[in-house]
């Protein structure tokens, strides 16, 4: 500040007059009297933030040592600073360490959401976008800048496979795990369940019941994924966070599509397999499964499972399991599978998958059958065992552009129906239809 006042001193000299000269002696002697220049004024204005800022100088200086000044550390304090750090985190215990990295993780996960706001006006806000949205269309209707046949991504289970420390099975998991693509940023659901209805995972049974994705999942552009679970105590002060993790899936070139996205901390090891479907694709609702006559035995009287899935390629040999789990009784309340006493339908844990489409031959309009599905009762057997497979079936259904296709299957004696609808997938929901 000195030497800006005392340069402007020295070196600024205005090159006119700043005011109007008079031959009158009395022009001049109030010419005399008024500021040399606004030079002056200048020079007067730095003086006064140079004594305002000395003044604010000595009220912080109470706080000196509480709000060091910033400097600039060179390449080896930097270094030093980062091994300094390092060799304190290596003396803490497991426990501290784990209480660290999840206040790491909470604290990156709020970051996170806080930059969603730009996208929706609340990062819990689900989607509202119906995996149905084209199925009373005729193929010839649908808009093609509306709708879209693109590579779409499958969430095949979630699984909690590891943990550590304190943690003993079985655990009374509650929360939250969702994905999120350009459709409209919003959560499309894979796992939801609040205190009161957790699931008990075991180490036998280490997968949670996904109810998701509501819809399609378009993985043209990243798409989120995000995990928020908790475990219930004896009280909810007691109640514990086994973990908060947020990543993106940016499409990982594999020769069948199939990966596992392992996320991780110091208390567990979770596993979310996912397969992505590069050819174009539409999404498959199950609306009905079942339709026992009433009176008549049911083959799922000691529980059964429900599953779909893509044949491999042609060329690719076989394929390992990539089944969609649509509904397992050992999931289920008491074991017993869900299922409607008026209509004899099931209760379906999912309803949406994806679904390829493969021409026949590349000129032909045809398409293949490429969505398997089966079904299967068990029978009767110890809690406590894995579930013995007692009568199955499976059949192919070729896809449709959009519609309703019915099919059925006899198990065990009983005739099963099966009621499927089929869409392509909205491109945004930022248009009005």
């Amino acid at each position: 500040m000195d030497e800006m006042v005392a340069f402007m001193n020295y070196r600024i000299i205005p090159s006119a007059p700043l005011i109007c000269s008079s031959s009158s002696k009395e022009t001049k002697d109030e010419h005399d009297k008024a500021p040399q220049s606004g030079i002056d004024g200048i020079l007067q204005r730095l003086a006064d933030v140079r004594r305002d800022m000395s003044k604010l100088k000595l009220e912080l200086t109470p706080f000196r040592h509480k709000y060091p000044y910033e400097k600039v550390l060179t390449s080896s304090e930097e270094r030093e600073k980062r091994i300094k750090s390092r060799q304190e985190y290596e003396k803490m215990d497991n426990k501290e360490k784990a209480r660290r990295q999840m206040e790491f993780d909470a604290s990156d996960f709020e970051g996170y959401c806080q930059g969603l706001t730009s996208y929706v006006e609340h990062f819990e806000f689900i989607t509202l976008v119906s995996p149905m949205h084209f199925t009373y269309y005729t193929p010839r209707q649908i808009p093609h800048y509306l709708a879209t046949y693109g590579t779409t991504l499958q969430i095949l289970s979630f699984k909690i496979a590891n943990i550590d420390l304190d943690l003993k099975w079985p655990l009374k998991v509650y929360g939250v795990v969702a994905a999120r693509d350009n459709v409209d940023r919003r959560r499309n659901i894979l796992f939801l369940r609040e205190r009161g209805n957790f699931q008990e995972i075991t180490q036998e049974k280490p997968f949670l019941c996904l109810t998701g994705p509501s819809r399609a999942i378009l993985a043209k552009d990243p798409v989120d994924l995000e995990v928020q679970l908790k475990l219930k105590g004896t009280t909810a002060s007691e109640d514990r966070v086994l973990i908060t993790k947020r990543c993106q899936y940016s499409g990982y070139h594999t020769d069948n599509g199939l990966y596992t996205l392992t996320l991780n901390n110091r208390i567990c090891t979770t596993e979310l397999s996912l397969q992505q479907l590069y050819c174009q694709s539409v999404q498959a609702t199950f609306l009905r499964v079942g339709g026992f006559v009433k009176g008549n035995t049911s083959p799922f009287i000691h529980g059964g499972r429900v599953a779909c899935s893509s044949p491999p390629h042609g060329g690719q040999g076989t394929a390992p399991p990539t089944q969609v789990v649509l509904l397992d009784s050992c999931y289920c309340d008491g074991g017993k599978m869900p299922i409607g006493e008026e209509d004899g339908y099931l209760d379906l844990s999912r309803h949406v998958v994806s679904v390829e489409l493969r021409r026949v031959r590349d000129v032909s309009e045809e398409l293949e059958e490429t969505l398997n599905v089966f079904i299967e009762a068990y029978s009767d057997s110890s809690p406590d065992s894995p579930p013995k497979v007692s009568a199955k079936a499976d059949f192919m259904v070729k896809p449709q552009y959009c519609g309703i296709s019915e099919h059925e299957c006899v198990l065990a004696g009983s005739t099963v129906k099966i009621t499927i609808a089929w869409s392509p997938i909205l491109r945004t929901n930022k248009v009005i239809l």
